[in-house]
């Protein structure tokens, strides 16, 4: 299980870093990279919930389907439901 909360957690990173990754605001990038680095570890943990990335998951596909649709709006609002739900998640589990 921890190697499949690894390979998780590369795949969310990669997601989390190509939608990014146009972006011309270098400081803002920077600022995503430092945030992901801190929380890496504890990524982990929440990884190894296969519940949590179940649900992790389906809000990504629906980031994509919003995006494939051109409703950049509807993926932003996704997009922020998914960091919003992968903090509280991570912030439920340092509590314990």
């Amino acid at each position: 299980q921890a190697q499949d909360a690894e390979s998780w957690r590369k795949w969310d990173t990669q997601f989390h870093e190509t939608l990014v990754k146009n972006c011309s605001n270098t400081r803002l990038l920077e600022l995503i990279q430092h945030h992901r680095h801190l929380v890496a570890r504890y990524e982990r943990a929440y990884m190894q919930n296969l519940e949590l990335v179940a649900v992790s998951a389906q809000q990504h596909h629906s980031i994509l389907a919003a995006l494939e649709q051109g409703d950049v709006e509807a993926a932003a609002v996704a997009l922020e439901g998914n960091w919003q739900y992968g903090i509280q998640a991570l912030l439920t589990f340092l509590k314990h």
